[in-house]
């Protein structure tokens, strides 16, 4: 095999992953505004995490969830609706009829489920069947990795109206505002059927938003937040937090590096933004005050990129008196340095993963494709 033109295949010139590209990547400069005072018929939205165990009982393969993306979508559409209402049926382990029997309770005008990944796709159609059973007036909407990754295939539903594709929180925001009358549909971010026929529209992927500091506090009043922080589930794994309850914080979205393996680029997308120092800051401060944390597990793409921001926000931590406990995944060893480990520790590092695939160097350049420097790697 020729990795030098395979590789010419997968990077264009600017060292970018040639499928971002596809994407037609725009940075969201300023969302669209509603109105929520001129809505006169808001809408009641519920979310739904469908519950995993209906397809899969492997502890090893089901995850700890907070539903974090849900309520960021949640505070982001909370002016232009009439209620919201978030159902974990997950967590809860809610039989299909228990679900049915919330739904039909509850009367939603538009529904919003959640799929992390490809393994649990199956569980998505169950859910809107049942959710189409109660009413066929209820509009269903899919989104996180697996519609992001497979919008087509998700769209054979024919229980499901909508894919979101990319970061929702505005996108799902406009669409609400569509059934309400505010607006149009999204030009971006979204695939359904044409006037109801077979024919499917996929607009793309939506814009990333560039100013992640525009986002409010996840509406965590939504949900039993501590049920979900103060255990961990059955998996072993050395990466859980050291105390309870804790917190799972994005600071970050997006990565510019071009490892192969990674789906990241086109979903988060390369383009590298970050929440300023004191808005994370904020955020950790509020979650002691209110929920009492006393650890965190950060879940950025790439927490370290730029490292100057990473370092100011370790700072800032300290400056502010925020040194709780921390752990991070998939840390990029290549952007640490002596600074960056004492900064970390200082502001409460006790776990970090490093990402090494390979013991090989030739893997790790020629088709890893990740700047890694072994010897660079040993020292740290």
């Amino acid at each position: 095999m020729d990795l030098q033109k395979a590789q010419k295949g997968l990077i264009d010139k600017q060292g970018r992953r040639k499928y971002f590209k596809e994407l037609n990547p725009k940075l969201l400069e300023k969302p669209l505004v509603i109105d929520g005072e001129s809505i006169k018929n808001k809408k009641k939205i519920l979310f739904i995490i469908p519950n995993f165990h209906w397809i899969d009982e492997d502890v090893n393969a089901l995850w700890d969830l907070i539903p974090w993306n849900l309520c960021q979508i949640a505070s982001v559409i909370d002016d232009i609706c009439a209620d919201i209402k978030i159902i974990d049926s997950y967590k809860d382990n809610l039989s299909e009829d228990e679900l049915a029997k919330q739904i039909a309770d509850y009367k939603p005008d538009i529904v919003g489920l959640t799929v992390l990944m490809d393994q649990y796709a199956d569980v998505a159609p169950i859910t809107t069947k049942i959710i189409k059973n109660i009413s066929k007036n209820i509009i269903t909407v899919l989104g996180g990795v697996y519609a992001m990754a497979n919008p087509m295939r998700a769209m054979k539903d024919k229980n499901l109206d909508y894919v979101v594709i990319g970061e929702g929180e505005y996108v799902f925001k406009q669409l609400i505002g569509f059934y309400s009358g505010a607006c149009d549909l999204p030009e971006r971010g979204i695939c359904f059927r044409k006037n109801g026929n077979e024919e499917l529209e996929n607009r793309g992927h939506s814009e990333f938003i560039k100013n992640l500091d525009d986002l409010p506090k996840p509406a965590y009043h939504l949900i039993d937040f501590l049920s979900y922080c103060n255990k961990y589930n059955d998996r072993k794994n050395v990466d859980r937090v050291p105390a309870y309850p804790y917190a799972r914080i994005v600071t970050s979205r997006g990565c510019p590096e071009k490892c192969s393996f990674c789906q990241v680029p086109s979903l988060q997308g390369s383009y590298f933004r970050a929440r300023s120092p004191d808005h994370v800051c904020d955020e950790i401060e509020w979650l002691k005050k209110e929920y009492g944390i006393k650890a965190i597990q950060f879940d950025d793409d790439n927490l370290a990129t730029n490292t100057k921001r990473a370092k100011a926000l370790f700072r800032r931590m300290i400056e502010r008196g925020l040194t709780l406990p921390w752990v991070y995944s998939a840390t990029a060893v290549f952007r640490l340095d002596t600074e960056m480990i004492d900064l970390m520790v200082e502001s409460g590092c006790e776990y970090i993963n490093v990402a090494i695939e390979s013991g090989s160097e030739r893997v790790t350049r020629d088709i890893v494709l990740k700047p890694l420097d072994y010897d660079h790697a040993k020292k740290w």
